[in-house]
């Protein structure tokens, strides 16, 4: 710990906090052949999760970077004493960039740093995922390949392969304005839309069932379930919207089309 560096730490010490301090023998690193070391792992309960940034200043020559991953159940992580700046993202930029983005990458980084005045934390990107069925997926419980029969695996390709395919021919057929909703002029009848009136989500059932039967495990079938609750709950209010545009032609088109399979008539 270099000379000066009290002033750095009282801040922590004031707060009754603890250090450990690694020692890294450089010339066995060397040795070793090793480019990066191996990560610090530590484990800790605290109603606060702080992080004592201002430490990698006692040994900085400049500027640092500090990249911070966090996984958490309750939403997004942002910091209480800095101000968090969302980077630019979702922007369309020339082609010609491709070839040269690390290095526009790191001036428009720069940029936005020389802008905060070096004084704000940087969101570089925020994703959502169902928990407990994407993130935490415990693959060691699930049925490896070998253990389900070659004809029950063939069966699965088939459903995962004709799904998806339906899928992306229904999606075609829709078009993408209509899709998403931007184009309500028109109630579509024909083609699938004559034997379901959600082809899409019938056809991703067919694949998510052919990956359960696939990869057979209590998640997989988890998975199945839970795909089953949000898509019922996206038609219903689907269907609420549609009846409110289209009145009288969408009731009778409920009337003569199935929701999902053509097994029995459901309105």
């Amino acid at each position: 710990i270099p000379d000066g560096a009290g002033r750095v730490l009282q801040g922590y010490i004031k707060r009754d906090m603890r250090f450990f301090v690694a020692r890294v023998n450089l010339d066995e690193q060397a040795r070793l052949g090793h480019q990066m070391l191996r990560p610090l792992q530590v484990a800790f309960e605290s109603s606060t999760f702080m992080l004592p940034i201002r430490l990698g200043t006692v040994n900085a020559k400049g500027p640092q970077d500090l990249i911070v991953y966090a996984l958490t159940r309750t939403g997004r992580v942002e910091t209480t004493n800095y101000r968090t700046v969302k980077l630019p993202s979702d922007m369309n930029v020339p082609g010609y960039v491709k070839d040269t983005f690390s290095d526009f990458y790191r001036d428009m980084f720069d940029h936005q740093v020389a802008r905060e005045n070096m004084r704000s934390v940087f969101l570089e990107y925020a994703v959502f995922f169902l928990w407990g069925t994407f993130t935490y997926l415990d693959w060691t419980s699930a049925a490896s390949i070998s253990e389900v029969g070659p004809v029950l695996r063939l069966i699965a390709w088939v459903l995962i392969i004709v799904g998806l395919g339906i899928t992306l021919f229904a999606m075609a057929r829709l078009g993408i304005r209509r899709m998403h909703g931007l184009d309500s002029q028109v109630l579509e009848g024909s083609g699938l839309y004559r034997v379901t009136r959600n082809p899409q989500i019938v056809a991703s059932g067919l694949a998510a069932v052919g990956y359960a039967m696939y990869w057979p495990s209590w998640h997989t079938v988890g998975w199945v379930v839970l795909y089953v609750v949000i898509c019922h709950m996206m038609v219903l209010t689907e269907e609420e919207h549609l009846r409110s545009v289209f009145g009288e032609q969408y009731v009778r088109y409920c009337e003569g089309v199935p929701r999902y399979l053509p097994l029995r008539r459901q309105r």
